[in-house]
Formats: C-alpha cells, sequence, structure tokens
C-alpha cells in the first residue's frame, strides 16, 4: 500500500469509526429540604455524599442543625421522603455569592467508564455584584440506585 494509499484508509477508519461513548443524562429528583439546615460543616470536609439509607438521610435533618430561620417549619412537609429500595441520594455543598440566584443539578452517566457525574451548577442573578451572604444548599436530588462499581465524581459549575 503507498503512502497516499495508506492515508486514505486511515481516514476512512477514522470517519466510520464508531462514536464514543456519550454520557447519558439520570433523571433528578430535587428534594430540597436542605434550605433549613445548615451543613457548613461539610464545607470543610466531604462535600460530595451518596446516601444509601433511610437513617443516614435522616441524620442530616438533625434538629440541632435546624436554622433559626425555618424554626416554624414543618419537617414532614419540607423534609421529601425517599424510597432507598429504588433510590439513591447524592448531596453536594455549594455556596454562591450574594448576586447568585440558586442552584441547578445535573448528573450524567457514563457506563463504559462505570462513572457518574453530579454537577451543581450556580445560577447568575440579576445583581452583577453586592456584598453579604449568598445561597448554600446541600443540594439533595435522588436518582435511580446506582449500580454497584460506579465510581462518583462532583463538581460545581458558574454559568
Amino acid at each position: 500500500m503507498s503512502g497516499a494509499e495508506w492515508r486514505t484508509a486511515l481516514a476512512l477508519a477514522v470517519l466510520t469509526a464508531a462514536p464514543a461513548a456519550a454520557d447519558t443524562p439520570v433523571t433528578v429528583e430535587e428534594l430540597g429540604g436542605s434550605q433549613c439546615y445548615t451543613h457548613a460543616q461539610l464545607a470543610a470536609g466531604q462535600k460530595g455524599l451518596v446516601i444509601e439509607s433511610g437513617a443516614d438521610y435522616a441524620k442530616l435533618f438533625d434538629p440541632s442543625l435546624l436554622r433559626q430561620s425555618c424554626s416554624a417549619a414543618d419537617a414532614a412537609k419540607t423534609i421529601v421522603p425517599v424510597d432507598f429500595t429504588r433510590k439513591t441520594v447524592l448531596g453536594f455543598w455549594a455556596a454562591g455569592s450574594c448576586a447568585d440566584a440558586g442552584f441547578d443539578h445535573r448528573v450524567l452517566r457514563d457506563d463504559a467508564g462505570k462513572k457518574l457525574r453530579y454537577t451543581v451548577i450556580i445560577r447568575p442573578g440579576p445583581k452583577p455584584a453586592c456584598m453579604g451572604p449568598g445561597p448554600e444548599s446541600l443540594n439533595l436530588v435522588a436518582i435511580d440506585k446506582i449500580p454497584a462499581g460506579y465510581k462518583i465524581v462532583f463538581d460545581t459549575v458558574h454559568e
């Protein structure tokens, strides 16, 4: 095979190769609840949580962690129940500036690499700048049970 024929064959092989496996979006159920509890202790250490049981989930809502601003809130309405036989809860501590409006959540699944990526997206607000505290949350979401052997990667993106 000549050099030109070899380059043509290589180009055709590249063009006809199967595309790389893409990350598949995972359906996310927003759980909320964490806005009434202070989880700042997570910011100093482990930021990402993978919760597989009701007992571990309940620990996040310890009454001693309740924010003063939510003292009148009804926990039964604030904390969304989760069926842990079918679901896994992911939590990822994030804080924005006072110019930010809040958070969006995205989970992508890479079956070939056995990896899930949970991204918290910090949404900008209408103010270009300000002084003072911004939104903070544990960003709890429920997804279908994570298969055994998958690695979970947590990250934040500022839009």
